[in-house]
């Protein structure tokens, strides 16, 4: 620590502080202790770790030590202090010097700053006196007594007094001027401030202490404790404070306060204050009690009223109050007095319909019609009233009378209407179908919520729209001929329309019924069910069932073809056969006639043979004619056999599939379908298991990936020379499952369209090529097998489906029956 080193060393520094006469005069045993090194003083972390300003006083009133924080506040180095006396920057408050103090101490024990804390002022190197609150402690170390003294800035502190003294300087003078009585009270009863407008008040300065009860002193004794009880409740409880009081006027005449209370807090001590706010009501009551013999019959035909009746000024106070707003809303008219609208009925804020009766223009409404409003009573109860309104010019300004009615029969009659529309709403909405009514003119009126959702993200025209307007595929015109001469009650039947925007349009099914009994306001109910996955569910019934009967004819077929196929390869073989023994016999026969000593005429008449026949050519040719109707032959058995698996009959079972053969047939299958545009090739894993699935159902969904494949490619080579690419591809995932991919070069899927290839009937090949159901059904079938079917796809480069299915399903694992799209 810089202190300690500093006041160890021997410095060149000049503070222009007197000092000792040599360090030894004030390098006593203690400080010699407090100057040792940091780690082997015990004060070193002290000083280290603590923020306030620390000085160390020898018994000789010299400063030993002080630490960075106080070097900090008064600018001060350790090596300009260290051996100074403490007068130098710290003046003894009183004639005493610190040295005497000190002294008085060690002789006596007795010191005024040791454990307490005092205000004193140290002075800075710059000059400035700092005031600070010093707290003295007192520690022995090495038999010598040192003074250690913690000091903390409190010109901030000053500062906000001297603030808040002006403030309250400001604040008293401006109760002063407020032409109503004020009185401040401390938590004693004690007058704080009275201004000139209270009675026996002061000329609005702080009250000195032999006044403080003075400004009590004109109120009536029982008023005068039931005022000092309510305050002692307001500043203890925080209870409010509103009284009515008595007080004697200087010619003795009894006058009546209304004494409003509000707690405070005092700001140098933060104790707190009551602010008493009077109003001097006298004349008010006098000129009651002056009415005159037709005020008091107006005022008891006004209290003998059924409904509640008040009036009030310009800006909502209640000037009366009569017995039945005192029934209603539990105000009594001395409570009611004086206080506003807002204030008594409407704590939470004045309805709009009233707020504009007490605007500050001349203007508003001179009637207010009966309006439902919600009020809250004098006990925080609510409650529904009838409120009107009119308003009076008299020779004291403007004047409202208020005729209040309890509404709350009339709201419950209301509520349950309301209640029965909502009940009503909620079964329209619980419904299964979309509603909306309309009138003759197209018109709507109401909607449901499937009818919202129906026809979400579809735009309107601008202006009013009809319904005939809404996207529907219908004949809109012949549409409002029928319903023109449609009878109350009857129905019109609408059967698989296209309804929605062109992005997500449904199938329903829609009914337009006349539901009024007026011909001249003629309503109508039209419902639409959504019967999308109804014609889907249909759609996959009849091509199942379509499947089912070409694969049962295929099989027939090809169980036909496949016996003449067969004898016919046999008779071929034996051809084949044969034709080599007779090659064999020719070969004999020709060399025995050519090698014998027979005539020549036989060996020419051989020769002619051989070439009226053109033997050489038949041998040569016969072979390789028989050889290729063999291998087409054989090519028929492919087919046939491929034929047979593809067309296996559903079952109700799963069988264990073999899934590379069954591509391989389905490869066949469709060999039509892509060898004109694309090279096929089929990468199959040979360590793929077995596969415990529907064989007709996955040949399906192989078909219809490898088929969407081939189109694909037609779209990016079609009229060219060129072909794309398909790869069929087989994969062990392990963990039982396997994985099918069929990838092609095509033209790839657009973002736009991505979410809805899976959809039913959506298609972007042309009418007549392509129904919409191929993904569909493949998306089905591939979820009934507890399977995923997911794709990739780049725009120009081309898609690859991948569909992944177990080995074994377990039928009660629902969980990866999806379809994600990459």
């Amino acid at each position: 620590m810089a202190w300690s080193a500093e006041g160890n060393r021997e410095s060149k520094v000049d503070s222009g502080l007197p000092r000792s006469a040599s360090e030894e005069g004030a390098g006593s045993v203690a400080r010699d202790a407090i100057a040792k090194e940091p780690r082997e003083s015990a004060w070193g972390p002290l000083f280290e770790n603590v923020v306030d300003p620390i000085v160390v006083i020898g018994e000789d009133a010299r400063i030993l030590a002080v630490n960075p924080a106080f070097e900090a506040l008064f600018g001060w180095r350790a090596s300009e202090l260290v051996g100074s006396p403490v007068d130098a920057i710290a003046p003894h408050p009183t004639p005493v010097d610190h040295k005497r103090a000190i002294r008085r101490y060690l002789d006596t024990g007795v010191h005024k700053v040791v454990g307490k804390k005092a205000e004193i002022e140290i002075m800075a190197k710059g000059g400035e006196a700092i005031p600070v609150e010093l707290s003295v402690s007192v520690l022995r170390s090495l038999g010598e007594t040192v003074f250690v003294g913690v000091a903390r800035d409190v010109r901030d502190r000053r500062e906000s007094e001297r603030r808040w003294a002006d403030a309250a300087e400001r604040w008293y003078s401006l109760l002063q001027s407020l032409p109503l009585p004020v009185a401040v009270v401390d938590t004693e009863s004690e007058a704080v401030f009275v201004n000139s407008a209270w009675p026996c008040g002061s000329n609005g300065e702080a009250i000195a202490p032999e006044r403080s009860r003075s400004w009590l002193a004109a109120l009536v004794e029982a008023d005068r404790k039931a005022l000092l009880d309510g305050i002692r409740r307001l500043l203890g409880t925080g209870d409010p404070l509103h009284l009515l009081i008595a007080y004697r006027q200087e010619e003795g005449v009894l006058g009546t306060l209304e004494v409003h209370g509000s707690r405070q807090t005092h700001g140098p001590s933060g104790r707190p204050i009551a602010v008493l706010v009077a109003e001097d009501i006298s004349d008010r009551i006098q000129t009651a009690e002056r009415l005159s013999e037709s005020e008091r019959i107006h005022r008891q035909i006004v209290e003998s009223a059924l409904e509640g009746i008040l009036t009030t000024d310009r800006v909502g106070r209640v000037l009366t109050w009569n017995a039945m707003a005192e029934s209603l809303f539990g105000w009594t008219i001395f409570e009611a007095h004086g206080r506003t609208v807002r204030e008594l009925l409407f704590p939470e804020g004045l309805p709009e319909a009233l707020e504009r009766l007490w605007t500050e223009d001349a203007g508003g409404e001179p009637v207010l019609r009966p309006t439902l409003l919600l009020a809250t009573r004098r006990n925080g109860a609510p409650i529904r009233v009838e409120v009107g309104a009119t308003r009076l010019e008299t020779d004291k300004g403007v004047r409202w009378t208020l005729f209040l009615r309890d509404a709350t029969d009339r709201w419950l009659f209301e509520e349950s209407a309301r209640q029965t529309h909502r009940q009503l709403s909620e079964l329209l909405g619980a419904i299964p179908a979309a509603l909306v009514v309309f009138d003759e003119h197209g018109l709507t009126y109401h909607w449901n919520s499937l009818a919202e959702s129906l026809f979400e993200g579809w735009t309107p025209p601008e202006g009013e729209f009809t319904l005939w307007d809404l996207p529907v595929a219908w004949d809109a015109a012949e549409v409002r001929r029928k319903l023109a001469v449609l009878k109350p009650g009857e129905a019109l039947r609408l059967p698989s329309l296209r309804v929605g925007p062109e992005a997500a349009r449904r199938f329903c099914d829609v009914t337009v019924t006349r539901i009024d009994g007026a011909e001249e306001e003629r309503r109508f109910l039209w419902s639409a069910v959504d019967v999308t996955e109804q014609r889907q569910l249909e759609t996959q019934l009849m091509q199942a069932q379509k499947l089912e009967s070409i694969g049962q004819l295929a099989a027939g077929i090809a169980h036909e073809i496949n016996t003449p196929t067969q004898y016919v390869s046999d008779n071929v073989r034996f051809l084949q056969d044969a034709f080599q023994d007779l090659l064999r016999a020719w070969n004999s026969l020709e060399r025995l006639v050519l090698e014998s000593g027979g005539g020549s005429d036989a060996k020419e008449r051989l020769l002619e043979i051989r070439e009226e026949a053109d033997v050489d050519y038949l041998f040569d040719q016969i072979p390789s004619a028989v050889s290729q109707s063999l291998d087409g032959l054989q090519r028929v058995a492919t087919i046939v056999r491929a034929m047979k698996e593809f067309s296996h009959p559903n079952s109700t079972e799963k069988t264990a599939v073999d899934l590379n053969r069954a591509l391989e047939s389905t490869i066949n299958i469709s060999r039509n379908e892509w060898k004109y545009v694309a090279e096929l090739e089929a990468d199959l894993d040979p360590s793929l298991p077995v596969v415990h699935c529907f064989a007709g159902e996955l040949n399906q969904v192989f078909l219809n990936l490898i088929v969407n494949a081939a189109h694909a490619i037609a779209d990016v080579v079609g009229g060219t020379d060129r072909k794309g690419r398909i790869t069929v591809a087989t994969r062990n995932m392990g963990d039982g499952w396997v994985e099918v991919s069929v990838s092609d070069t095509g033209c790839g899927i657009p973002d736009s369209i991505r979410d809805k290839v899976f959809d039913p009937f959506f298609t972007t090949k042309p009418v007549g090529k392509g129904t919409g159901q191929g993904l569909s059904i493949a998306y089905n079938v591939v979820a009934k097998h507890g399977g995923r079917i997911s794709f990739e796809s780049e725009v120009g480069r081309g898609t690859t489906f991948r569909v992944q299915i177990p080995v074994a399903y377990d039928t009660e694992s629902k969980a990866s029956q999806q379809g994600e799209a990459a």
